[in-house]
């Protein structure tokens, strides 16, 4: 599978390749801020042709752009629009390949930092001064921070643990009731994302069952609390980025020792968006899982006390900022689907 960044450069190159035009909202990439040396040459290929045929549209410009680039493969260039999620997503994806271009520059001053400190050491072993001591120690120190930190913010670095080869994964719901539930409310949300809002008001973090969906559905809620538009890059992204930042190790700690030894990867994210779901599907499997998790928290043995009317059991309300503070059972279905009661009128509040 390629890494993120190179699906974030394709992305960015499929949107454009749909219409260059679009390449406005990305002023402040360059060829230079891609990766890959193809996508750098076909980056700065469609930028002459916006420049030099502002009219090229469609095929044209694919072949204007295939003729300023003879040494691309043309299969992969025509290939590049249906690698783009969503060409209106342009701008969170150019922030992604900005995003990481930065990242690999950071790292590799650190490491030349690194290698300067290292051989200033060396040649400085003998002297006596503080100064001609410390400052290559610090220079060292300095370094090594920054390459600690390159790797934090590299949702790249961060390995894909998943106990199964690609190849056995399948683009179907899983067959155990409470992993399907969640998985069809994650599917439903990446595929139908004008949902999300609604569904993430009173579905809460803590109905998914600790462990790789549950990362996903905060992952998800990240994008939407920042404004981004989501699909499966821009999940997989934030994924993978808050995955590299907590596997980071703090001082005394070793790395990664408090994570889940089987954490959910970018693949999965990507699954989800191609498995089969109908609208309104986050919204039915939410509610479900939603009251098969408040259900499971209740006493089994007595219905809880209603000696105070205005009492909440501990699980309906949440202390951790963007979880709904009181996620009463949702609409089984969104607003739209739902149906009018016989003769055209709504049934009578309870």
């Amino acid at each position: 599978m390629p890494n993120l960044a190179v699906r974030a450069e394709q992305a960015v190159l499929g949107a454009l390749l749909t219409d260059h035009t679009l390449i406005d909202q990305v002023p402040y990439l360059a060829g230079s801020d891609f990766s890959d040396a193809t996508h750098k040459w076909i980056f700065d290929a469609i930028a002459e042709t916006r420049a030099a045929h502002p009219e090229a549209t469609g095929q044209r410009l694919m072949v204007l752009v295939a003729q300023s680039t003879p040494e691309i493969d043309v299969g992969y260039l025509s290939s590049l629009p249906d690698r783009c999620p969503v060409p209106a997503h342009l701008a969170a994806y150019g922030r992604m390949v900005a995003e990481a271009a930065m990242i690999r520059e950071l790292d590799v001053h650190a490491h030349r930092i690194a290698r300067g400190a290292a051989d200033l050491i060396r040649r400085r072993a003998g002297t006596r001064t503080i100064q001609e001591r410390t400052v290559p120690e610090q220079l060292a120190r300095l370094a090594e921070a920054m390459i600690r930190h390159t790797r934090r913010m590299d949702p790249d670095r961060w390995p894909e643990v998943t106990g199964e080869s690609p190849a056995a994964r399948s683009h179907r719901l899983p067959e155990q009731l409470q992993a399907r539930r969640e998985a069809e409310v994650l599917a439903g949300l990446i595929q139908h994302p004008a949902e999300c809002e609604q569904v993430m008001k009173w579905l809460p973090s803590r109905a998914f069952a600790p462990g790789p969906r549950r990362e996903i559905y905060e992952a998800l809620r990240a994008v939407v609390r920042t404004g981004a538009p989501v699909d499966a890059l821009t999940v997989a992204w934030q994924l993978c980025m808050r995955q590299a930042s907590e596997g980071t190790a703090g001082f005394g700690e070793a790395p990664a020792s408090s994570r889940s030894p089987i954490a959910a990867s970018a693949e999965t994210v990507f699954t989800l968006a191609t498995v089969s779901v109908e609208p309104g599907s986050a919204f039915l499997a939410g509610s479900l899982r939603l009251a098969d998790h408040i259900s499971a928290s209740l006493p089994s043995d007595k219905p809880p006390a209603a000696t105070n009317p205005g009492h909440q059991h501990p699980e309906l309300s949440s202390p951790h900022l963007g979880e709904p503070n009181h996620p009463a059972v949702p609409p089984m279905l969104p607003p739209s689907a739902r149906e009018p009661g016989r003769n055209g009128h709504q049934p009578r509040p309870q």
